[in-house]
């Protein structure tokens, strides 16, 4: 009589995972169709415990700021704001795959090291700064919204 509870537990239980992951997909659909999304990770230092995370998520333009949503997460907010008001300054990089090495480094296969990342940095008033890993040519798109505030809208703006 034992062994027939076993089975029902384990539909349960595996119902609940599909609908979980479901749930997950719709959400992921959803913000992906409001537009402006795009596909990014966000590092905070002060994530896990203060040894800081690398966090894969979509990132949103708004009027206000950045609003960055956890691709793996079921809350139906943003979990991270970053108001362009609390912007000092963007700092912006390339990541070269690999250790070291530039865009047109030689890996040994007879192809050139292509960039496929770089990393923004935006340093607030505020806080603690923050850290996007996106493809260059969206690393483009972060920078040019920034770089179209209106004017007094940005700290240290002249006006």
């Amino acid at each position: 009589m034992m062994h027939v509870n076993v089975p029902i537990t384990l539909v349960v239980v595996g119902t609940l995972v599909v609908l979980l992951a479901i749930a997950v997909l719709v959400r992921s659909a959803v913000i992906a169709r409001r537009g402006g999304a795009l596909d990014c990770f966000l590092w905070r230092p002060g994530a896990r415990g203060g040894r800081g995370a690398w966090r894969g998520g979509r990132l949103r333009f708004t009027s206000q700021g950045l609003l960055w949503h956890r691709t793996d997460a079921l809350l139906a907010g943003g979990e991270v704001l970053l108001r362009r008001s609390e912007i000092l300054d963007v700092q912006r990089r390339n990541v070269a795959v690999g250790s070291g090495g530039g865009e047109d480094a030689d890996d040994g296969s007879g192809g050139a090291r292509i960039v496929l990342d770089t990393e923004i940095e935006f340093v607030r008033g505020e806080g603690e700064p923050l850290w996007l890993m996106l493809p260059f040519t969206t690393s483009s798109a972060v920078i040019a919204w920034y770089e179209a505030a209106p004017t007094g809208s940005v700290r240290g703006d002249a006006d």
